[in-house]
């Protein structure tokens, strides 16, 4: 009879423990609304067609519709002519997003003016971006003494 309830305690014991164990699962600690381990990739192609070494400091940059920085700037170096930008997205995206790529001079104090300022149009795309794809946009910079009016 000793034996019985020694028995029954332990198997009570470890029925419990099982179910605890079982209900006390950790779940991933990723956000609900985020894809984790998935973003955007936009490569950025520049073209120069007459540049001679800038004259000052330009950022490669890609932002929204809403002029915001999607990925960090990266310094133009003359002679690199690829740049990469990573963008982590949600999971949801409203209406048709714009990602715009840019070239940006660095504006110093001061009446540092630059002689031959170059001039990048802009490149537009207009979504859906999807998550682990690859966009491409392409920036052609010109002198501002080259630019045909």
């Amino acid at each position: 009879m000793k034996t019985t309830k020694v028995l029954s305690v332990i198997s009570f014991a470890l029925i419990v423990l099982g179910v605890t164990a079982g209900f006390s699962k950790i779940t991933g600690g990723s956000s609900a609304n985020s894809i984790p381990g998935t973003g955007i990739i936009y490569h950025v192609n520049i073209h120069p067609t007459f540049m001679p070494t800038p004259c000052t400091t330009y950022l490669v940059q890609v932002v929204d519709q809403n002029g915001i920085l999607v990925a960090p700037p990266q310094a133009f170096r003359s002679g690199d002519d690829k740049y990469v930008f990573a963008e982590k997205i949600s999971r949801y995206q409203n209406g048709l997003p714009r990602r715009i790529a840019m070239m940006v001079p660095v504006e110093f104090p001061g009446d540092f003016v630059c002689a031959n300022p170059l001039v990048t149009p802009p490149d537009v795309m207009i979504g859906p971006f999807i998550a682990g794809q690859v966009y491409t946009f392409d920036l052609f910079p010109e002198n501002n003494t080259t630019i045909r009016r």
